[in-house]
C-alpha cells in the first residue's frame, strides 16, 4: 500500500510539471499580454517590468526560468496587484475557500449519500419519487439563483441570517454560502448513490439473503452500502477539487473573499502568474483528491461483492421469448415518471424548434420603451424586461441555444468519456495508470482559459460562419424577412460553437472515471472469465458483456452531464463569458432575471420555470433508462418472484454441496 501511495504521489508531481507546461503556453496564447490596462503604462515602466518578469526573454527561457522558480517554491509576482507575490494572494484567500468548500462537501455527503440510499431502498415508491424529485431541484437551480433568493428571503426580509460577508470566528455566516454551494454536489451524490445501490441490491446476494429472512436494513449497511458507494467515490475526487478551490459565483453573491474572485479577475486582466498559481494549487487538489478517490475505491472492493449471473434463473430475469431491448421497452413504458418526461421534453423541444420560425412569436430582441416591465397579459404573455423585449419570444429563441449546447455536448463527451473510461479499466496496470494521469493533466486545465482562448481564437471566423449560411439562402432567392429569420437563428449558434469545442473537451472527465470504476468492479466476475474461455475478442467482451452491466452510472451521469452543461454555460453567462448580448440562452435569461427578480420577477420565473422542467424532464428520463436498460434490474421483485426464490433457494440449498455465502 505505501509503494502504490508512494508511486501516485510520483505520477502526481508530473502531472503538475504537464499542467505547468500547458497552462503556461495557453497563457502566452491569450492576445494582449499581462502589462495591458486600461491605463496606457509609460514605456520605461513596462521595459522595467518586462526585465524584471523575464518577459524580455525567448520563450523557452522564460519557461526554464518560471519552472525553475516554481520548483524552489516562488511563483512570481502579481501585475494586477501592485506587484504584490502570488504566494502571499494565495495564503490569504485560499483558507477562506477551503473553510467554505470543507463544510460544504461534509453537508453534501451528509445529505446526499444517505438520500440515495434511501431512494434505493424504496425504489419506484413515493419515497423514491420524492427524495429523486428533491435531488433533481437541487440540480435544476442555478447556485447564482439560489444563492441571491436565499439573500433576500431569509437574509434580508426575514434577518434569520447575515445576507453576505464572511467572519472565520462567526458560524452565522457560513450558512447561507454552505447551503448555496453544497446542495449541487448533494444532489449529484444522491443520485450516483441509488444508482450504485440499485446496482448492488440485485445481486445474487442480496437475492438469497432477502429469500433467507435477513432484515432488510441489515442487508443495506452490512453487505451492500460500500458497494454502492462505489460511483459516488469516483465523483468525489473532482468534487473535492471543484468545491475546495473556490466557487467563483458564490463568493460573488455573498462577498466571500475567497480565491475564486481573484481567479476572474487575473484572466480577465491576463495576470499570468496568479493564473498559473491558481491553476497549479487546483491541479495539486485534483491530483490529492483522485488519490484519496481510487484508495477509497479499492478500500471499498467493489470486485468482492458482486457475484456471477450463471446463479440467477433466468426465469427470474426475463420473460421466455422475450429481448432484452423488448423487456427494456416495456418496463419503460410502466415508469410514468419517465414517459411524462419524454412528452414534456418533447413538447419544449418541438416549441424550440418550431415556434421562431412561425409568426407567433415576435422578434426578440425589439426594444419597445413604451413596454418597459409589462407584466403578464393579453398582448405580452410572458412579460417584457426593462427593454421591453418579449419574455415569451426570448425564452423560446434562448431555448434552442441551451438544449443545442447541452445535447451536443453531452453526446461527445459521453461517447468519448465511456470509451475512454471502459478501455482504461478493462487492460489497467501501467497503461490504466497512463490514462489516468492524463485525466488528471486534463482536469486541471484553466477551463475559463481554454473557453476564452478559443473564444477569441474563433471570434474573428464567427461572422465569416454566420454568412456563409445566410448566403446559401440569398442565393435560393429568400426573401429579406425569411434571410433577417435565419441569421437570428445561425448567429448564436455560431457564437456559441467555442463553448460546444472547450466544453466537448473537457467534460467527459468524470464519467470516464466512473465508468472505469465499474468496469474494474465488473471485469473479473464469472461471466467475462467464461466469455474469454469461449474465445472472444477483446473487444466484444468490453462492449457486448462487461459496457452493458454498467450501464446504469452510464445512464445517469449522462443525464446528470446535460444539465451540468446547461447550468455551466449559464455561469459562464453570469461571468460575462458566454453569449453576448443581445442575443440570450436560459442562462442569459436567468442570470439578467436575479437582477431583477424583486421589481421585475416574471423574467426570472418563466426562464427558470422552463430551464427546470427541461432538467426534471432529463432527469426523469435518465432515471427510466437506468431501470429499464440495466441487465440486473430486470429482476422482477413481486411477491410471486419473492416465493419463486425462495423455493429456488430451498431446492438449492437441498442440494449435496451448495452451501450460502451471506455477504459481499
Amino acid at each position: 500500500m505505501f509503494n502504490k501511495l508512494f508511486h501516485r504521489l510520483l505520477q502526481g508531481i508530473a502531472v503538475l510539471i504537464v499542467l505547468f507546461t500547458i497552462t503556461f503556453f495557453l497563457c502566452r496564447a491569450l492576445p494582449g499580454g499581462p502589462y495591458v490596462s486600461e491605463k496606457a503604462i509609460p514605456a520605461h515602466v513596462k521595459e522595467l517590468m518586462m526585465e524584471r518578469d523575464g518577459y524580455n526573454k525567448k520563450v523557452h527561457e522564460q519557461y526554464l526560468m518560471r519552472l525553475g522558480n516554481l520548483l524552489r517554491g516562488d511563483i512570481g509576482l502579481s501585475t494586477r496587484l501592485s506587484g504584490r507575490p502570488v504566494n502571499e494572494v494565495i495564503a490569504q484567500s485560499f483558507p477562506v475557500s477551503f473553510h467554505l468548500g470543507l463544510i460544504s462537501m461534509l453537508f453534501a455527503l451528509a445529505l446526499g449519500i444517505p438520500a440515495g440510499v434511501i431512494a434505493a431502498w424504496k425504489k419506484n415508491m413515493s419515497v423514491d419519487f420524492i427524495v429523486m424529485t428533491l435531488a433533481m431541484l437541487g440540480l435544476c437551480l442555478p447556485s447564482f439563483v439560489l444563492g441571491p433568493i436565499l439573500a433576500e428571503i431569509v437574509g434580508r426580509q426575514w434577518k434569520l441570517l447575515p445576507s453576505m460577508g464572511w467572519e472565520p470566528t462567526n458560524a452565522m455566516t457560513w450558512i447561507l454560502p454552505m447551503i448555496t454551494l453544497s446542495v449541487g454536489y448533494a444532489a449529484y451524490l444522491a443520485r450516483l448513490t441509488r444508482s450504485g445501490m440499485l446496482d448492488v441490491l440485485s445481486q445474487d446476494f442480496v437475492r438469497t439473503a432477502r429469500a433467507k429472512g435477513v432484515s432488510m436494513h441489515r442487508i443495506l449497511i452490512k453487505h451492500c452500502l460500500r458497494g454502492g458507494l462505489v460511483p459516488a467515490a469516483a465523483f468525489l475526487g473532482p468534487a473535492f477539487a471543484g468545491i475546495i478551490s473556490g466557487s467563483l459565483v458564490i463568493e460573488l453573491v455573498f462577498q466571500v473573499p475567497g480565491l475564486g474572485r481573484h481567479f476572474v479577475k487575473a484572466i480577465e486582466t491576463n495576470d499570468v502568474n496568479v493564473i498559473m498559481g491558481i491553476v497549479l494549487l487546483y491541479g495539486g487538489l485534483v491530483v490529492l483528491g483522485n488519490i484519496l478517490s481510487d484508495f477509497l475505491i479499492l478500500w471499498l472492493n467493489p470486485r468482492a461483492r458482486a457475484q456471477s449471473w450463471s446463479h440467477i434463473p433466468m426465469s427470474l430475469v426475463i420473460q421466455n421469448g422475450t429481448s432484452l431491448l423488448a423487456d427494456a421497452m416495456q418496463r419503460l413504458k410502466k415508469n410514468r415518471a419517465a414517459v411524462m418526461g419524454f412528452y414534456c421534453l418533447g413538447l419544449i423541444v418541438i416549441c424550440c424548434l418550431v415556434l421562431p420560425f412561425t409568426p407567433i412569436l415576435r422578434d426578440p430582441n425589439a426594444q419597445s420603451l413604451v413596454d418597459q416591465n409589462l407584466s403578464p397579459g393579453a398582448k405580452y404573455w410572458f412579460g417584457t424586461d426593462n427593454l421591453g423585449r418579449d419574455i415569451f419570444s426570448r425564452v423560446f429563441y434562448g431555448g434552442r441555444i441551451s438544449i443545442a449546447v447541452a445535447v451536443l455536448t453531452t453526446l461527445v463527451a459521453a461517447t468519448i468519456g465511456v470509451t475512454y473510461g471502459a478501455i482504461s479499466g478493462y487492460v489497467g496496470n501501467k497503461v490504466d495508470a497512463l490514462m489516468m494521469r492524463v485525466v488528471d493533466v486534463l482536469y486541471g486545465m484553466p477551463f475559463l482559459i481554454v473557453v476564452i482562448l478559443f473564444g477569441r481564437v474563433l471570434e474573428k471566423h464567427t461572422a465569416k460562419w454566420s454568412n456563409f449560411v445566410v448566403d446559401i439562402f440569398t442565393a435560393a432567392d429568400a426573401t429579406p424577412a425569411k434571410i433577417n429569420d435565419v441569421r437570428t437563428a445561425v448567429e448564436p449558434l455560431v457564437m456559441m460553437a467555442p463553448l460546444f469545442i472547450a466544453i466537448g473537451a473537457l467534460s467527459w472527465l468524470t464519467i470516464s472515471r466512473i465508468v472505469r470504476a465499474q468496469v474494474l468492479s465488473v471485469k473479473k466476475l464469472e461471466f467475462v472469465e467464461a466469455a474469454r474461455s469461449l474465445g472472444l475478442s477483446h473487444t466484444k467482451i468490453l462492449f457486448r458483456h462487461i459496457l452493458p452491466n454498467c450501464v446504469g452510472p452510464i445512464i445517469v451521469y449522462t443525464t446528470l452531464t446535460i444539465p451540468g452543461i446547461m447550468l455551466f454555460e449559464a455561469v459562464l453567462s453570469f461571468l460575462g463569458l458566454g453569449l453576448k448580448p443581445p442575443n440570450s440562452s436560459w442562462g442569459v435569461l436567468i442570470q439578467g432575471g436575479s437582477d431583477l427578480m424583486l421589481t421585475n420577477p416574471w423574467s426570472l420565473v418563466f426562464p427558470s420555470v422552463f430551464f427546470s422542467l427541461t432538467l426534471l424532464s432529463l432527469n426523469f428520463i435518465g432515471d427510466g433508462l437506468r431501470d429499464a436498460f440495466d441487465p440486473k434490474s430486470s429482476k422482477d421483485w413481486s411477491p410471486q418472484a419473492n416465493r419463486n426464490l425462495a423455493a429456488e433457494f430451498s431446492r438449492e440449498i437441498a442440494s449435496p454441496g451448495v452451501g450460502f455465502e451471506d455477504g459481499a
